[in-house]
């Protein structure tokens, strides 16, 4: 996790949009690292491409 925040950090502040987000905190206990073969891929993959319109200018 501490390696996580570090590059999330050194993300921003280079000018780039991250976020470190934990599934439980949006809604979905029990996810793993593992996202697209989670109990929960289909929420997981609608969250993201929910906060890839919402944070990416293209």
């Amino acid at each position: 996790m501490k390696a996580c925040k570090e590059f999330v950090a050194a993300a921003n502040k280079a000018g780039i949009k991250a976020e470190n987000v934990m599934l439980n905190d949006v809604g979905m206990p029990g996810a793993s690292h593992m996202l697209m073969q989670d109990k929960h891929s289909l929420r997981i993959g609608t969250w993201l491409a929910d906060w890839i319109d919402q944070n990416v200018k293209g």
